[in-house]
């Protein structure tokens, strides 16, 4: 499927410290075909979506990013605390 679910934090930290195993550039997109009222209501005149930090263009991936460098950090993982 080229799609990784992770719900173990064993698991989540193996792919947080892997970056250039694991990306994120395609996190927003759906792994199924959409249902044909899931895309009327996508292609809405009046739906907004708002981007969050992980497909959001630079600078401003980055910018929201330092606010959770801190709880995610390599060394806070490593050590078992980002829970």
């Amino acid at each position: 499927m080229g799609h990784v679910v992770v719900t173990r934090m064993a698991d989540i930290e193996a792919v947080f410290l892997d970056p250039d195993t694991y990306a994120s550039s395609n996190v927003q997109d759906p792994i199924f075909p959409l249902a044909p009222e899931a895309a009327d209501v996508l292609a809405a005149a009046d739906y907004d979506p708002q981007a969050v930090m992980s497909n959001r263009a630079e600078p401003d991936h980055g910018r929201i990013r330092v606010h959770t460098r801190a709880g995610f950090s390599v060394r806070r993982l490593r050590n078992g605390k980002a829970a």
